[in-house]
């Protein structure tokens, strides 16, 4: 499987629904996590930057992973496949 890193800029410009959808986002990450799909996920201190690292067959792959998650109508996205640098990659 190819990994890649989705660069995630968040519209908060609707606080209340944003935050309403957070505890469906976690369950979502949690569960992509145990698939071996998710790698990690970070959030900038600004809390309006995220960066995802996922894995998938191809690029349209995690684009439909990042589609179906509960966050997505807040996300702007811009997905980079990775490749390995050091031999444990």
């Amino acid at each position: 499987m190819k990994k890649f890193i989705a660069l995630v800029k968040f519209d908060q410009s609707d606080q209340e629904a944003f935050n309403a959808t957070l505890p469906a986002e976690w369950e979502n990450i949690t569960r992509l996590k145990n698939l071996g799909i998710l790698e990690k996920v970070y959030i900038a201190e600004d809390g309006i930057r995220g960066y995802t690292v996922l894995r998938g067959e191809t690029q349209e792959e995690v684009e439909k992973t990042l589609q179906g998650f509960p966050l997505y109508p807040f996300m702007q996205t811009e997905l980079v496949s990775l490749m390995p640098v050091l031999p444990t990659d």
